[in-house]
């Protein structure tokens, strides 16, 4: 069953209360076979997607969507369980890859990763029949799979391995930070990952990926701003503390550029969205006025600038 912090979703009003026990134990999914079973007739269900209250994932399985807040973690939660679907619907021996398992774990992925396209590997010499929305790929079969979140999946290192030779190195990078970040792998994991993808189409995205990837970066927009200055030869460090004279912590700043008195922040907005909107920004306002102080210079990025990279080191400059 999920353990998705946010999955307390309405189900249809219809519903009866075993097919609503089923739904949640399932993970918000459920087949036409479990509706049936519990009385429900397939107009009702024609009805409940027409109305959006329940969203078709494959061919005679359905997935209630997530809460109806405008949030990554929500829409995050209504591909996973587009995912749990799907994976119904194929049976046995069919599991997650690629940016699908990124999914199931939690990681996150870059902005060109498709999270609309089902993607998945399966076990065995099973008979495919295609599937809109649904790519298969081969896998291994020294793979390992496991269960997440209700979800058979490959392995986290493996998956961001598989999106960098499919996306790139940046793709591979976001995620390799984050999971690192959160210790869901280990640097030997990740070498390990890149090494079984040797001998594949596109492995050769990965040769430099262990050498660019750092554990401190904590969102994608703070790997991405990384990877922009790395390229340009412009030497910063994450996540660094400062101190003033008397050694008193001031505040953790994204990057610092190195041998400098500047300080990189990347806002990515979400932290002043919210009833608590005008204290956070009062306390951001306080802590740059702080680091003013101390005679630091603060460059702001946001999510625009990531996609111009003359723009943030110009920005710098």
């Amino acid at each position: 069953m999920s353990t998705e912090a946010s999955a307390q979703s309405s189900l249809p009003m219809a519903m009866s209360a075993p097919l609503g026990v089923r739904v949640r134990a399932q993970g918000y999914v459920f087949s036409r076979r479990d509706a049936l079973e519990f009385g429900t007739s397939d107009e009702q269900l024609r009805a409940w997607h027409a109305s959006g209250e329940v969203q078709r994932g494959s061919q005679g399985v359905y997935f209630v969507p997530g809460a109806k807040r405008a949030s990554t973690t929500t829409d995050d939660e209504t591909s996973r369980r587009r995912l749990r679907a799907t994976l119904l619907a194929l049976g046995e021996g069919y599991f997650a890859t690629h940016q699908s398992a990124l999914l199931a774990w939690g990681i996150p992925a870059s902005s060109n990763c498709d999270t609309g396209e089902v993607h998945v590997g399966r076990s065995g010499d099973r008979r495919w029949s295609r599937r809109p929305g649904v790519r298969l790929h081969r896998v291994s079969s020294r793979a390992d799979v496991v269960a997440v979140q209700g979800i058979r999946t490959v392995g986290p290192a493996a998956a961001i391995a598989q999106v960098g030779v499919t996306l790139g190195v940046e793709a591979a990078v976001i995620a390799a930070d984050s999971a690192l970040h959160r210790s869901l792998i280990t640097a030997r994991e990740l070498a390990t990952a890149v090494h079984a993808a040797r001998g594949t189409p596109g492995c050769t995205r990965l040769a430099t990926l262990t050498d660019l990837v750092d554990r401190r970066s904590e969102s994608p927009g703070e790997s991405r701003l990384r990877l922009i200055f790395r390229a340009a030869g412009v030497a910063v460090t994450p996540q660094v503390e400062i101190r003033d004279q008397s050694s008193r912590f001031v505040a953790r700043v994204d990057l610092a550029l190195d041998a400098s008195k500047v300080l990189i922040e990347f806002d990515g907005m979400l932290k002043y969205r919210g009833q608590a909107n005008s204290e956070a920004l009062v306390n951001e306002k306080r802590r740059e006025l702080a680091l003013t102080r101390l005679g630091y210079r603060v460059v702001r990025y946001v999510w625009a600038d990531l996609d111009h990279p003359e723009r943030v080191l110009a920005l710098l400059e």
